[in-house]
């Protein structure tokens, strides 16, 4: 079945809206992300490969800095018959004043690094990738260490969960259908029912079938139960006991989760269950205007600028470490409904580019609050 058209969205690099722009993220497809992404498992079956077929991969650390971390990182690719076809580097100084949620576990400079290399499979083995930069990583006392590859086989796959508030979900579906988005999408969680989701639209539905992606409904109440948690810690009236056994049942885990205006509150214990990242949207320009209803407040305090925030989740309520903003200037002339019209526009585009730049290794932590984003 062939999903209906998708409703119409605001324009991403120009507004309608007066005196209004949006930003326009750099959507461009990466340098080590297959060029279409295919909705289909990866085969089991190995493909075959030319000697000549290079792929590529991405590689991101974080140490101490001192001298010669670049000239390994590049001896290492050539001496296996590789090309090193993109570098970004930055080293992170720390205030000379005393700041907690500045500094970092090296008590002196960071040095972080993305570097984009080809090499030949046949020649170079992935568990011998694997290996040779695990040594770097070792000699130079990396704490953060990611290499992704960029075949179909190393997509990362993710989960979605959504709110009643759809503009995000369809967003991302629009993209993960045009082969935009360089993730999988393996599941899509709600706390409301698909008939509420699509708002009389049918995308959402037609979409979820036409790309086979499973969808779960949970509902919640807005109130605790007389038992509102589990043994384990989880929130049973929001149903995390459930999400987890769903997210736990996949063919194979998820590498990071997406909360496309997903407006539960997940608890410290779902999270250290999960262990691994949550991306969330926020609609407003954080640290400003945290909880519930930023437009209103934004609104009220009559601001001249709104956008929208991506940051990763942690057990304090919108605090987590920001990936990606997006704002607009507005003037006193904008409706509250204006506000949330323009809001939703950034929204989809804020979340989605950090879908994109999680998916493809380039967010780094470089203290308890800052991340560095590599080109």
């Amino acid at each position: 079945m062939a999903p209906p058209p998708p409703p119409q969205s605001p324009p991403s690099s120009s507004s309608s809206y007066p005196g209004c722009s949006f930003v326009a993220f750099p959507f461009a497809r990466t340098l080590f992300t297959p060029s279409v992404i295919s909705h289909s498992p990866p085969s089991s079956q190995s493909h075959s490969r030319s000697r000549s077929d290079n792929v590529s991969a991405a590689l991101c650390l974080r140490c101490p800095d001192k001298p010669g971390i670049v000239s390994a990182l590049s001896a290492c690719i050539s001496h296996n018959g590789g090309n090193l076809t993109s570098l970004d580097t930055f080293v992170d100084q720390p205030p000379a004043y005393a700041f907690p949620h500045l500094e970092n576990e090296n008590g002196g400079p960071s040095f972080v690094a993305r570097a984009v290399f080809e090499y030949d499979p046949a020649q170079w083995k992935e568990q011998q990738v694997k290996e040779a930069f695990g040594a770097i990583s070792k000699e130079f006392q990396a704490s953060v260490f990611k290499l992704q590859f960029g075949t179909q086989e190393h997509v990362p796959r993710i989960a979605v969960l959504a709110g009643p508030t759809a503009h995000c979900l369809i967003d991302l579906l629009q993209r993960y259908q045009a082969g935009t988005l360089p993730v999988r999408i393996t599941a899509v969680i709600s706390n409301h029912s698909l008939d509420k989701l699509d708002h009389n639209n049918g995308y959402v539905k037609g979409a979820l079938e036409s790309l086979k992606i499973p969808f779960h409904h949970f509902a919640t109440s807005s109130k605790p139960t007389p038992t509102p948690a589990a043994e384990d810690g989880l929130c049973v009236h929001r149903r995390e006991p459930e999400i987890l056994k769903v997210l736990n049942a996949l063919d194979a885990p998820t590498d990071f989760l997406v909360l496309a205006r997903y407006m539960q509150v997940l608890s410290p214990s779902f999270l250290d269950a999960y262990g691994r990242d949550v991306v969330n949207i926020h609609h407003g320009l954080l640290p400003s205007f945290k909880g519930g209803h930023p437009y209103r407040q934004a609104y009220a305090a009559g601001v001249r600028i709104i956008g929208a925030t991506a940051h990763f989740v942690t057990a304090q309520l919108d605090e987590g470490p920001i990936i990606a903003q997006n704002a607009v200037a507005v003037t006193h002339r904008e409706s509250l409904d204006g506000i949330k019209d323009i809001s939703e526009g950034l929204e989809r585009e804020t979340l989605s580019y950090a879908v994109s730049l999680v998916a493809n290794a380039r967010v780094v932590r470089i203290s308890l609050n800052r991340l560095a984003v590599m080109n």
